[in-house]
């Protein structure tokens, strides 16, 4: 009897395939695909993302008309991937980012426009692990808070990657803040970001960040801003390979701490810095009671900005400034007015005012190229 029962089913399935008039069914077990668009299983991305499992990948397919939405993932392990070019997703509600995700090993990959409602981000984000990519953020004629956003007051926002994403006309480009404790080893790399009203890249109270490979150009203030203000030691950062041009504010590449914070062991290594109105190249600025210490600047080119070169505040003491190339700036060159830091084997020269300027107390400079020094 089994057997009868079995071959009449299978019979009743073949022919219901023939006749085309199966059932849809959705997979969204680990590992399965969850499509959404015109003619897939789902029209709204934020369906899809409700009824997916961990381990889903959900393949985004373009709509003329966009996604109108403010997609919320809270499921751990999805991939969102736009399938096709011209998909944007765009929120209608005040407030609502295009995407708000608190949530580990999300992915968020390929869409051509997000864009929050009433001026709001493209991406909100806390959680570990997740993947910001090759997404496009125009904010154009209303420029939000964020294009990228990190808020995690509690910390614990780890090793999340942002790269090879395009930012235009935003207030600030990306963003990774917390409050009273840190965020750790998160990774912005390869972002092309332009025309930011206010800041380009921010990190407020981290360690072992990965800044890199970021071509950054006219904002409004800091190009990329490191910020210790928590009372936290911190730092351990690497800065390196980014391309940064006018930039205003404090400076393209800018450390500093408040605030009774510790802030050290960054490396700021290979980056060009360039026709910034700032007031400096790469600016180190610490409070009274705050320290700003055993950071290496090295191997920059630090050319032809409105103000100074490299510039290290009062107070910034014990760090090392090596093979520098700071030239053709409007003002000085390199500029220390800490204590105890090492000036070794830096070109400076064709600086407006003076190449070297030293205002500190057991600063070592040795093996530098210039013209012009304050002790001359």
């Amino acid at each position: 009897m089994k057997k009868i029962v079995i071959s009449f089913f299978c019979v009743m399935l073949a022919m219901l395939m023939m006749l085309g008039i199966t059932t849809p069914v959705t997979v969204n077990a680990a590992g399965g695909i969850l499509r959404v668009g015109p003619g897939q299983d789902y029209s709204t991305i934020q369906k899809a993302v409700d009824d997916a499992k961990q381990g889903a990948k959900i393949l985004v397919y373009h709509d003329p008309d966009g996604y109108k939405e403010s997609v919320k993932v809270q499921t751990n392990n999805l991939q969102i991937i736009a399938q096709d070019s011209g998909v944007i997703v765009y929120s209608i509600i005040e407030d609502e980012a295009a995407f708000t995700v608190h949530a580990d090993h999300v992915v968020i990959r390929g869409f051509d426009q997000l864009t929050g409602g009433d001026c709001n981000p493209g991406i909100i984000f806390t959680g570990s692990y997740n993947t910001f990519a090759e997404n496009i953020i125009n904010a154009g004629s209303c420029p939000g808070i964020n294009a990228i956003m990190c808020r995690d007051d509690d910390g614990g926002s780890n090793y999340n990657r942002i790269e090879n994403n395009t930012i235009m006309h935003a207030d600030i480009g990306i963003e990774i803040y917390t409050k009273d404790a840190l965020n750790v080893g998160n990774i912005i790399k390869n972002n092309t970001i332009n025309l930011i009203t206010y800041l380009g890249i921010g990190v407020e109270n981290g360690i072992g960040f990965t800044i890199s490979g970021n071509r950054i150009s006219q904002s409004g203030s800091n190009c990329i801003w490191v910020l210790a203000d928590n009372n936290v030691a911190q730092g351990y950062h690497h800065i390196t390979d980014n391309t940064v041009a006018n930039c205003k504010g404090d400076g393209g590449i800018v450390l500093q701490a408040y605030d009774n914070t510790t802030l050290s062991h960054n490396h700021i290594a290979k980056n060009e810095i360039s026709n910034s109105p700032s007031f400096s190249g790469i600016f180190l600025d610490a409070d009274p009671n705050a320290t700003l210490s055993d950071n290496l600047i090295l191997d920059n080119k630090v050319t032809d900005n409105y103000n100074n070169g490299i510039f290290l505040q009062a107070g910034v003491n014990n760090n090392r400034i090596f093979k520098n190339y700071v030239m053709n700036n409007s003002v000085d060159g390199i500029v220390v007015f800490g204590d105890n830091n090492n000036i070794i084997g830096n070109t400076a020269l064709g600086n407006h005012d003076l190449d070297l300027i030293d205002q500190g107390e057991g600063n070592l400079w040795r093996n530098n190229e210039y013209e012009t020094a304050s002790w001359d």
